[in-house]
């Protein structure tokens, strides 16, 4: 199992601790990838219209969702904040995670 990879119900409450995450704007998100980073969705992330979540909390974030979410016509992202980003998990909270196993 990758280290990232958070099960899905420990993600959604993890996420209600915000000690546990960060926001990394869309370009941050980008170059943490390219570095080898795998970034962690903390919440739901649901474009309107369709209304169907493109990520969960718990999902890993690559580059094709992010050229989805580029491309994306509307301006009704629920779960995305154009200010400041994407909220995810911090490095430190996956690694503690991994640990907890």
């Amino acid at each position: 199992m990758e280290a990232a990879v958070v099960v899905r119900r420990t993600a959604f409450f993890l996420a209600y601790d915000d000690s546990q995450c960060e926001y990394l704007t869309a370009q941050e998100t980008t170059e943490a990838i390219a570095g080898g980073r795998e970034v962690v969705s903390a919440t739901f992330v649901t474009p309107y219209p369709p209304g169907f979540p493109v990520l969960v909390p718990g999902q890993v974030i690559n580059r094709e969702v992010l050229a989805y979410m580029q491309a994306l016509d509307t301006r009704e992202i629920h779960g995305y904040r154009p200010d400041t980003g994407y909220r995810v998990f911090t490095e430190a909270a996956l690694a503690e995670q991994m640990t907890d196993r």
